[in-house]
């Protein structure tokens, strides 16, 4: 058995030949991850064998095991790169920590070097095995398809490192000293110990972990200043200094081997032209053909379209643009890779300024649609004809007159007692004049009579249906509507919290890189936190829950800072219990967290 171990060990060394220290000199550098995780695996795969795997899990899988939250003894691994590290994602210790825990772990990096340094032994082994076991995995996996894409090779490149931790962590906790400089009750170790004092006093019962780290490295810091507890411990300086170059490595390894974003279309000799579609160029680098990329018009820093979401093909053409967007020469493309293999680092590329343009809109001819109304208009009028009647009735006496005085020259030379008949017959014809009076009189009187009898039921009917319908459908539509938006954006529900009190505390910080997000926080839809830039310094708000219903608390942004989205972190406090949540915001969604009080 003891011969296995040793051949382990033998190849562990070949393995870490090229990864750090003198040796590095021989090995060309690759910048390819694919192409220096197979020469890894081809030229030492010894590591990677199923006999190896079966020795290090004989002799680290027992025998180290974990009190409760010593596996937050890590953050002592490398205590100057710390921040650089632990924000890396290469361990994964939650995003806060306990102040008791924090404060626990410095007073005995400062009384109990040795015990401290054992303790850091078994959360280094802990965490050197899971590493190792995970990059055995892609390892077979290689062994067997001869295959890798770039999200493997990075994994494998990342966890690799922890065969090279079992080795130095072993040693560490080993070691005996008897005579350590644990503590001394000096003038500097006082002082050290307020600062302890004054961070229980600042901070709530979780700390953030982008505020714990600074205050670990400066604590330790102090500590080789002064040259006192585990600062002055010599087997812990020998293993910090090899992890040292370790994690260095692997933070300088990550970097190298970032994602990259680099949009070549369109660019400052561009013009797009509404409403012609537009096309969309872009090379990548370590970032597999099946992920995928998203692309955002922004015009003086806003978001003004969503141009798509698309896999890494290097191309995309076709793409409609909204024929609302104003003609200028002051928009961009950004383009942000999604689901990223390395969650601290997110590749991202805006264009220069382009024009964009619209096209001259073709006037249509106006004289065809004149003629309509025209013809509409002359039916409406049916009154206008019943005059011309009168007129012509007139003319009808008219000429009944007239031929009467052509037998007036007959009877004057026969006889003229016949002159007499000529008056009677004049008499009578203005009689019909007043009976033609009469019917113009009575026939319009009898034309209204009909259109009221008519008009009646279509006015009194709708007037009794329509305010029925207009109360009932516009209540459930804004009702539904105020569930998933607010201000024309929707809004995704993240979490759900149930909490003792209808009284809490709401912190806020910005989650990952400061860049300048401004935000606002809304509770069921009216303002907590206005128009706020986030920071590392965490703001506190006292809130009051409406204990009768769900609380919708969520995540305004108002801009997308220099790394979009927009996201902050949240802890939840009331009182006894408190939660931690991270929510992200653009300009066209919120995420929101539900939160109800305990009945």
């Amino acid at each position: 058995m003891r011969h296995r171990l040793l051949f382990a060990l033998f190849c562990l060394s070949v393995l870490l030949a090229p990864v750090y220290g003198a040796s590095l000199a021989y090995m060309p550098v690759i910048d390819d991850p694919i192409k220096l995780c197979k020469q890894i695996l081809e030229d030492s795969p010894e590591p990677w064998l199923p006999d190896a795997k079966s020795t290090v899990l004989e002799h680290y899988g027992q025998d180290y095991s974990l009190g409760e939250n010593e596996d937050k003894y890590i953050l002592l691994e490398s205590p100057t790169l710390a921040f650089d590290y632990f924000q890396g994602g290469f361990s994964d210790i939650g995003q806060s920590i306990s102040k008791n825990l924090l404060i626990h772990m410095l007073k005995q990096a400062i009384m109990a070097p040795q015990e401290t340094s054992n303790i850091l032994a078994k959360a280094s082994i802990q965490q050197g095995l899971s590493e190792y076991l995970k990059a055995y995995e892609i390892a077979s996996l290689y062994r067997e398809t001869k295959q890798l894409n770039y999200g493997q090779a990075i994994q494998f490149l990342d966890n690799r490192f922890g065969y090279a931790k079992l080795t130095h962590a072993e040693r560490l906790s080993g070691k005996e000293v008897p005579q350590s400089r644990a503590f001394e009750a000096d003038k500097n170790t006082k002082k050290i110990l307020a600062k302890l004092d004054k961070i229980a006093k600042r901070y709530p019962n979780k700390i953030p972990l982008v505020n714990a780290l600074p205050l670990f490295e400066e604590i330790y810091q102090q500590l080789v200043q002064d040259g006192t507890g585990i600062a002055a411990y010599a087997p812990f300086r020998e293993f910090s200094s090899e992890m040292l170059k370790l994690n260095q490595s692997r933070i300088n390894e990550r970097i190298r081997f970032r994602s990259e974003i680099r949009i070549t279309d369109p660019n400052t000799a561009t013009v797009w032209t509404i409403p012609n579609p537009a096309e969309l160029k872009w090379t990548t680098a370590n970032i597999d053909p099946d992920k995928t990329i998203r692309f955002f018009l922004v015009k003086e820093d806003m978001v003004v379209q969503d141009l798509g979401t698309y896999k890494n093909i290097k191309e995309k053409g076709g793409i409609v643009l909204n024929k609302s967007l104003p003609a200028g020469s002051s928009y961009k493309v950004m383009g942000i890779e999604q689901f990223p293999v390395n969650k601290y680092h997110v590749a991202k590329f805006a264009t220069p300024y382009f024009t964009i343009k619209k096209a001259p809109r073709p006037q249509k001819p106006t004289p065809p649609p004149v003629p309509d109304p025209v013809v509409e208009e002359e039916p409406v009028t049916p009154e206008p004809p019943v005059q011309p009647e009168k007129e012509e009735e007139k003319m009808v006496v008219e000429p009944v007159v007239l031929p009467e005085p052509e037998p007036e020259p007959e009877p004057a030379i026969e006889k003229e007692e016949e002159k007499p008949v000529i008056e009677p017959v004049i008499l009578p014809e203005p009689e019909p004049e007043p009976e033609i009076e009469k019917e113009i009189e009575v026939i319009p009187e009898a034309v209204p009579e009909k259109e009221i009898e008519q008009l009646p039921p279509p006015v009194v009917i709708p007037e009794e249906e329509t305010p029925k319908v207009d109360v009932m459908v516009p209540e459930t539509e804004e009702a539904i509507a105020l569930r998933n938006f607010f201000d024309g954006r929707s809004i995704s529900y993240t979490k759900e919290l149930v909490v003792d009190t209808e009284n809490i505390r709401v912190s806020l910080w910005d989650h990952g890189r400061q860049d300048g997000d401004i935000v606002s926080i809304y509770l069921n839809g009216e303002p907590v936190v206005a128009k706020h830039t986030l920071t590392y310094k965490k703001k506190v708000y006292e809130v009051k829950l409406d204990p009768t219903k769900p609380n919708d608390l969520f995540l305004y942004a108002h801009n997308l800072g220099r790394f979009p989205p927009n996201t902050v972190s949240i802890e939840i406090h009331d009182g006894s219990t408190s939660a931690n949540i991270i929510l992200n915001s653009d300009l066209k969604s919120c995420e929101a967290v539900l939160i109800n009080v305990k009945q």
